[in-house]
């Protein structure tokens, strides 16, 4: 897809435990300091806003300075064209760094872009922010911008009908749960009965007949959504084009893959009905949705560039369409006309090895379920039979000791990803021609820490190395959660997972566990005071345990490494209800185990 997400900003309170350890597992016992005791750079007692009654056993509270402890590590990348940003996450918020492609690319922190956790297109920025339910865009940052350029009206959700976080998450067609990001438009989708709407360029049809202004009690089959595609699954948007799942019965169900927008060249996965002037040419493209390819696994993933659609099921991936890189079908298989002028935003270029298939074409070398594969305009990015980042198309794969690769969603054949903490991007525009797979390092600004505030878990860091999660705290402290409503009923998470596959889809409220999975993607490595080895992770999974295999809760998230840990869900260990639509999950496993996850969470306490 061509709109990479990240979500940075940390949103809620904060609490410990092992970042490693099994979901539900109480955290690791620590000394309670005296309330007058210094440690390190950090005071303990009770801090503001953090009664110690609501601490779990064995857990400190501190006053700390916090912020980022130079050099900067990195927890998050994305990229534009030519251009790319990362996320500095700390429990202080999230800063960003931006930079233009080069050979030795600089750095430059942009103040107005803190806290947001953003999605990016070839030429722009978006949030989705909550607790607002707005989706706004900006132009690419520039170096010496004290604000940014934000796009027109006709590009945003600004939530006209003033929908509430928290209270119409259910009731209301027009609360948001989730936005996509396009080459040249982009898509919301409403949590009630998963309808979408787009905005931003239209003249392939790209907002699928949507008139994006739906109203509170509109209905599914409201001309204010895009039809036909009723529920929306798994939405991902390529250049002029947006897919998504259409399976009424739910995933588990199967369904058909559904496309809109351009359509000239198969990518649609079905024959395009209209014709849209563009420019004075006539192009195919449908201004609805069509029916495309059928799929018939619960686990699916879309993705799209310019001229091509892909899905990956637990058999890897299948694309059709039209690619200029050749990755999947024939080589030189497309007509001449394409070849000789492969259409770009930016006008036409030469593509003799474009390869065209009106019909998928499985992916060499992509094995499994690939849910976090990524497509842009010259290939796609997935991770081999060893788990390790490999790209096919323009984009060479990267060397190794890099993860969480992001694809420019552009023209350009390059991506960017982590080493250590640091950000290395490579391909067209960093690296020498004769090498183009040759990492090239972002430098960054120093940063300095910011703000005392209050930190939960382990409070001495005696021992722990500079760069543990210690060092640096948490900004909030754990709040209680609101009571249950009376007429909530839910069913244990161990008693409804034997049932799973049949609600699929269904809102359901369970009681469980709260706890943290494993599997966060290290991005440096530590020590701590026993000589043991420990581990920073981005976005952790909060998890409701309990039963064979967890419950992830959409949206709840926690970064940290054994030293503390620090989430937004405000009851880590204690039994919650949790309130949402189930869907499946890949598992972390192997593609054939999936587990499951809630999707517009809400979270109460049990009486």
């Amino acid at each position: 897809m061509v709109g990479a997400a990240v979500a940075a900003a940390l949103l809620g309170a904060c609490s410990a435990g092992g970042g490693a350890a099994a979901a539900g597992a109480p955290p690791a016992a620590s000394p309670q300091p005296s309330p007058t005791m210094a440690v390190g750079h950090c005071v303990t007692g009770q801090a503001a806003g953090a009664p110690m009654s609501q601490v779990p056993a064995g857990m400190g509270v501190a006053r700390c300075v916090t912020g980022h402890s130079p050099p900067p590590r990195a927890s998050a990348v994305l990229l534009g064209e030519g251009w790319g940003c990362a996320a500095f996450g700390s429990e202080a918020g999230a800063s960003w760094q931006c930079w233009d492609a080069g050979p030795a690319p600089r750095a430059w922190s942009v103040p107005w872009l803190k806290d947001k956790g953003l999605q990016s297109g070839p030429d722009r920025l978006c949030e989705f922010a909550r607790p607002a339910l707005t989706f706004r865009c900006w132009q690419r940052p520039a170096r010496g911008q004290t604000e940014g350029e934000e796009l027109p009206a006709s590009w945003e959700w600004l939530n006209p009908n003033h929908a509430v976080w928290g209270k119409d998450t259910y009731t209301r067609s027009d609360r948001l749960v989730g936005t996509y990001v396009g080459g040249t438009f982009g898509c919301v989708q409403a949590v009630k009965d998963n309808n979408v709407w787009c905005l931003g360029d239209d003249r392939f049809g790209q907002l699928g007949g949507s008139k994006p202004a739906p109203a509170p009690d509109a209905k599914k089959d409201d001309p204010a959504f895009v039809q036909h595609l009723w529920p929306a699954w798994r939405p991902a948007l390529g250049t002029w084009h947006g897919c998504a799942i259409a399976a009424p019965g739910g995933l588990a169900h199967g369904g058909h893959v559904t496309c809109w927008g351009r359509g000239d060249y198969g990518q649609l996965g079905a024959a395009a009905p209209d014709a849209c002037t563009v420019d004075g040419a006539t192009i195919a493209c449908a201004r609805s949705p069509v029916k495309g390819p059928a799929v018939h696994a619960p686990m699916a993933a879309l993705g799209a560039g310019d001229l091509f659609t892909c899905v990956s099921t637990p058999e890897g991936i299948s694309c059709w369409g039209a690619d200029r890189n050749a990755f999947f079908g024939t080589p030189g298989s497309c007509p001449d006309a394409l070849r000789n002028a492969w259409p770009t935003p930016h006008g036409t270029v030469q593509a003799p090895r474009a390869a065209c298939s009106p019909s998928p074409v499985q992916v060499a070398g992509a094995s499994g379920f690939q849910q976090w594969f990524q497509a842009g305009p010259r290939g796609l990015c997935f991770g081999d039979a060893s788990g390790a980042p490999r790209c096919v198309g323009g984009v060479p794969s990267p060397r190794a000791g890099i993860a969480r690769v992001a694809m420019s969603p552009g023209e350009d054949a390059s991506a960017c990803g982590l080493r250590d903490g640091d950000v290395v991007c490579w391909g067209e525009g960093y690296s020498p021609p004769d090498a183009l797979d040759a990492p090239v390092p972002i430098a960054f600004e120093a940063t300095t820490p910011v703000g005392e505030t209050a930190v939960v878990g382990p409070t001495d860091p005696t021992g722990w190395s500079a760069g543990c999660m210690i060092h640096r705290g948490c900004t909030l402290a754990p709040s209680p959660l609101t009571a249950c409503a009376a007429n909530v009923t839910p069913t244990d998470w161990a008693e409804l997972l034997a049932s799973v596959t049949a609600l699929s889809g269904q809102l359901v409220s369970v009681r469980g566990v709260l706890g943290v999975s494993g599997g966060g993607m290290t991005l440096m490595g530590c020590s701590a005071p026993d000589g043991r080895a420990c581990c920073n992770h981005s976005n952790a999974q909060v998890v409701l345990g309990g039963a064979s295999t967890t419950l992830s809760l959409e949206g709840f998230f926690c970064t940290g490494d054994e030293s503390a840990q620090c989430c937004n869900a405000p009851a880590y260990g204690e039994t919650v209800i949790a309130t949402g639509r189930l869907e499946p999950l890949p598992g972390e496993v192997g593609p054939s185990q999936p587990t499951w996850k809630l999707s517009g969470v809400s979270l109460c306490a049990p009486p």
